[in-house]
């Protein structure tokens, strides 16, 4: 997944969606198309504050480790 594109076409989108005089069908296609990026997003951020999560409980223990 390339978040930044990803990003960057979700801003197009609301951009069209708030500045475009577009039929009811089209604005609720890019609505939808808006709500899948938006939840593909969300599902990688997570995925990614995981493993950041997980390299700084590494990290922590390693670091006791040294301590001890």
């Amino acid at each position: 997944m390339d978040y930044e594109k990803n990003i960057k076409e979700l801003n197009q989108i609301l951009e069209k969606l708030s500045s475009e005089s577009l039929t009811l069908k089209d604005s609720i296609e890019l609505y939808e198309k808006a709500e899948t990026i938006f939840k593909n997003c969300s599902e990688y951020l997570s995925m990614q504050t995981g493993k950041v999560y997980k390299i700084r409980q590494e990290l922590d223990k390693y670091n006791e480790e040294l301590m001890d």
